[in-house]
């Protein structure tokens, strides 16, 4: 599924979707961009699993042609699986905190559309946007 960058709004002046106001406080929002320390320790936790799966798949493969092979492609492991595993990993977590952020603000991530007075299912309690479909649940909801 898509989802609206607030940052990339704000920098290309798209007032159009979300205003400027619910704009500057999405993005001014603790936690919606990732920290330099927040990446390194993900890149840190995906060294640690690489190196100790390496060790005991090399442990039960020593001596044969896959454990040579094993071996001799751990640095290609690190110089291309663990980019990308870091990569996707940071988009999921700055995914999941702006979703956060614009559902606190009553903004659709998929659209922007204004679900903050939508009401919501009477069945499951999620939020239904009318603008593209998506269901939210709005957990910090003040019912009037």
């Amino acid at each position: 599924m898509t989802q609206l960058d607030p940052v990339v709004l704000r920098l290309l002046r798209r007032d159009d979707l979300i205003d400027r106001d619910t704009l500057e406080r999405i993005v001014g929002e603790k936690g919606v961009g990732l920290r330099p320390y927040q990446v390194a320790q993900i890149a840190f936790a995906a060294v640690f699993i690489v190196a100790v799966a390496g060790v005991v798949v090399s442990k039960h493969l020593a001596g044969t042609p896959w454990g040579v092979l094993l071996r001799r492609s751990v640095p290609l492991l690190y110089l291309f699986v663990l980019p990308f595993f870091v990569w996707s990993r940071a988009k999921k977590m700055r995914s999941s905190r702006i979703a956060a952020a614009m559902l606190k603000h009553g903004r659709c991530p998929h659209c922007g559309y204004d679900v903050g007075h939508a009401p919501p299912d009477a069945f499951d309690g999620v939020t239904v946007c009318p603008e593209c479909g998506c269901a939210w649940s709005l957990k910090d909801r003040k019912d009037d």
